[in-house]
């Protein structure tokens, strides 16, 4: 099972998995939301605030990838697993 899944890589995956998401929230939470004629005044005056909620933004998108790749590699050798337990379980009942 761990040859599979290499330690450094659980661990980058669950770190992502938590600070990925967390970062996306802070960047919606710090974005002010109104309606289009204030997003347009917000965006006209200097806007530090929304280029600093949208690169939080950005880069929680970003450190999310390689939890959905953690993820999806867990499901590929839960699968797996499961897939060879039917097998075996299979080649004992099959008459030989």
């Amino acid at each position: 099972m761990d040859a599979a899944l290499p330690r450094y890589r659980r661990a980058i995956g669950a770190g992502s998995l938590v600070v990925g998401p967390a970062l996306m929230s802070a960047g919606d939470l710090f974005r002010l939301k109104a309606g289009k004629r204030a997003q347009v005044a917000i965006v006209a005056q200097p806007a530090r605030r929304w280029y600093a909620a949208h690169l939080l933004l950005f880069v929680g998108m970003l450190l999310f990838i390689p939890a959905i790749l953690t993820i999806g590699n867990l499901l590929m050798l839960v699968a797996g697993i499961l897939f060879a337990r039917l097998v075996l379980q299979g080649r004992r009942e099959a008459p030989v």
